[in-house]
């Protein structure tokens, strides 16, 4: 499974020349490349099962910073690619498969609840992180063409519009979202309203390299009306657990996960 938080850096290195004119155009992809690009970031994922460690804070535009901690389970070794998340009091669990993606939550103690639509309630109440920016739905949908390619924040990306099924309750009218043009990594997601304002904005801000294994360090989300901010940092990481299958068992979610046996480095 490829998530927005954690996508592996695989793809080689891509010579660029810029527009002249333009310091952050670049040249448009070719529509074959360009729906290549697309299609090799879906079918992309960690090649190793992962277990990571994170703090997250909610930075206000007024007041105080909020800070909890939370662990991200990721594995593409079983039945479908799976991730589950463990914040204090509630857990998470994301599977997907051919027929699509599939969301639980659960509180300790309590069973498995399904949930419908994207998933876009937080994931601690109070902050704005929520399942929908983990599993970044919008990449898989039917409805989706390539823009442009540009540099942003000094890489160059691809950019994507999507457009949801109309058959999806809950979903924003559009998310514009960048691929690393050097890479096969969401950079950003920008989720858009009917008029194309944007809403809501999830930034990947750093990445590290773990055993040789290149993860996603350091995420955020910014609501666009409060602008109130949400920081994701991840503080350790393994990946050379073997996750059991009953850490993304529904059944199981409410129980705490297996500590794997592998090392934790630190980032």
């Amino acid at each position: 499974m490829r998530a927005a938080l954690l996508a592996a850096l695989l793809l080689p290195t891509l010579a660029l020349a810029r527009v002249p004119g333009n310091p952050n155009e670049l040249p448009p992809l070719p529509p074959a490349e360009a729906a290549k690009c697309l299609d090799d970031f879906r079918a992309s994922g960690l090649p190793v099962d992962l277990v990571a460690r994170f703090t997250l804070t909610h930075k206000p535009r007024a007041g105080a910073d909020k800070v909890t901690q939370g662990t991200l389970w990721m594995s593409w070794r079983h039945a479908s690619p799976a991730a589950r998340v463990d914040v204090p009091g509630r857990s998470f669990l994301v599977t997907r498969t051919r027929e699509g993606t599939r969301l639980w939550t659960a509180e300790a103690g309590k069973a498995a609840q399904p949930v419908t639509g994207l998933g876009m309630a937080p994931l601690v109440e109070g902050f704005l992180f929520s399942p929908y920016d983990l599993q970044a739905p919008f990449a898989d949908w039917a409805d989706t063409r390539y823009e442009r390619s540009e540099r942003r924040r000094g890489r160059p990306l691809n950019l994507y519009l999507a457009r949801p099924p109309a058959s999806l309750p809950g979903a924003p009218p559009s998310v514009r979202f960048g691929l690393d043009r050097a890479y096969l990594a969401l950079i950003e997601a920008t989720t858009l309203d009917a008029s194309g304002k944007p809403t809501r904005v999830m930034l990947a801000e750093d990445f590290a390299q773990v055993d040789g294994t290149w993860i996603l360090g350091r995420a955020s989300v910014r609501d666009e009306a409060s602008r109130d901010r949400d920081v994701l940092e991840v503080v350790s990481a393994c990946v050379s657990a073997r996750l059991p299958a009953a850490t993304f068992d529904p059944a199981q979610l409410a129980q705490p996960a297996e500590t794997p046996k592998g090392a934790f480095r630190d980032l």
